[in-house]
């Protein structure tokens, strides 16, 4: 069942064609393991930019953001939800073009039923996830937190310091700083 759903996932991922996307093309599972095999994207990700220079230049990292933006509203409206969108996730080309990568915490997602079952289990990166991707009772995730996620990645870009993780947050409201405060 699970390999059913894996596979079922691999072929919604195959048909996303998008600017800001890398293209499936096959898929497959070996040793108890499964794989996506997708296009190869030469460039360094917002996370080693951001180690390398600290917060970043606003109206570039709004322009990513934007790019970001197109390929969450195309992938959303295909009913796909990423639930792992942080700075590592995020590949810039040398020639300024963002893409969104790593699709392995990937959900297809029913908005008529959205607990919907996924193959791909986890709980993302902990600065970066929404409080319901780690609520095992009545959590689910949907289209809001992929936005939940972006908005976290642009913190970190705009601050050059990562938020903190979402049980800081939970816990103790003012380990938040605001980006004012960087």
């Amino acid at each position: 069942q699970m390999l059913q759903q894996f596979q079922r996932e691999a072929r919604i991922l195959a048909t996303l064609d998008h600017p800001n996307l890398p293209h499936v093309t096959d898929h497959f599972s070996k040793n108890d393991f499964a794989y996506l095999v997708m296009n190869y994207i030469e460039g360094r990700s917002l996370n080693e930019i951001v180690k390398k220079e600290g917060h970043l230049d606003e109206h570039q990292v709004l322009n990513w953001i934007d790019q970001i933006l197109s390929a969450l509203e195309y992938i959303h409206s295909h009913g796909v939800v990423h639930r792992d969108i942080k700075p590592a996730n995020i590949l810039i080309t040398p020639d300024g073009q963002a893409f969104l990568v790593d699709f392995g915490l990937v959900k297809i997602f029913d908005p008529v039923n959205p607990k919907t079952v996924t193959f791909m289990h986890g709980l993302g990166t902990a600065e970066y996830a929404p409080p319901e991707q780690y609520d095992a009772q009545q959590g689910h995730t949907d289209p809001r937190s992929d936005v939940y996620s972006l908005g976290a990645t642009l913190y970190h870009l705009l601050t050059g310091a990562a938020p903190p993780t979402v049980t800081q947050r939970m816990s103790d409201p003012e380990s938040f700083r605001e980006p004012r405060t960087f």
